[in-house]
């Protein structure tokens, strides 16, 4: 099979993302994005705030990769991030125009929104 055909068969970042949510695990990481992201909002200091920012402070204070036992190998992609804010956007509708976004491109096949640690950092 040539990198075309298998392409084929790869989801879409959306479609990775939404099993994700589904699980308990994406279900607690979702939560905590839109508690932190309704904690910026209601402080009315920035017009706008970084969906990366808040990323990036619940992977340090989250610790995603320890925390549960059933994601040991796993950690979050960066192209979840835009997925993200936009389920944020969905559920607070007070967030709109807060969490900068961009237009989604067409519909492509790409990588997974989390991927396999290939090696355990000792």
């Amino acid at each position: 099979m040539n990198d075309s055909q298998y392409q084929l068969f790869e989801k879409t970042d959306q479609e990775v993302f939404d099993e994700l949510i589904a699980t308990p695990y994406g279900k607690e990481i979702a939560e905590k994005f839109i508690k932190l992201a309704m904690r910026f909002w209601s402080r009315g200091t920035h017009k706008t705030y970084s969906p990366w920012c808040i990323m990036g402070k619940i992977r340090c204070d989250f610790d995603l990769k320890n925390k549960k036992p059933d994601t040991e190998n796993y950690r979050i992609n960066n192209n979840s991030i835009a997925y993200f804010s936009r389920h944020a956007m969905r559920k607070r509708p007070e967030l709109k125009g807060f969490l900068p976004t961009r237009e989604l491109g067409k519909k492509k096949k790409r990588h997974a929104v989390i991927v396999p640690i290939q090696e355990k950092i000792a």
